[in-house]
């Protein structure tokens, strides 16, 4: 009885001390939304459109039995929309779009 006593002490001590470093979830989230539009009339016409969307995220969790989950979630939305009207125009249109998503769960001396 004595044994099983300390052992609930311990257990207490812990979680009362780093109570979300025993249970810690994490979540992130982005979302990123672009609308382009050119309209060009006439004749010898030029226009550029460019769109850029990068996304970064970065979960790490370390300790000692660090339980818990690791979600990220990223949305993205580009449009482009170009209207030429006349003769002789030229329209240039690129996009680019990225998500880097990293989870690191370093996580030790889990029994």
């Amino acid at each position: 009885m004595k044994n099983k006593v300390y052992t609930f002490g311990f257990l207490a001590a812990a979680l009362i001390i780093a109570p979300s470093a025993a249970f810690a979830n994490q979540s992130q989230g982005s979302s990123q939304n672009m609308n382009q539009v050119t309209v060009i009339n006439g004749s010898g016409n030029s226009t550029r459109t460019s769109g850029t969307q990068i996304t970064n995220q970065g979960q790490s969790k370390s300790g000692i039995c660090n339980y818990g989950s690791q979600v990220q979630s990223a949305v993205q939305n580009l449009n482009q929309v170009a209207v030429v009207n006349g003769y002789n125009n030229k329209v240039d249109i690129d996009a680019l779009q990225r998500t880097v998503q990293a989870q690191v769960n370093a996580a030790r001396y889990c029994y």
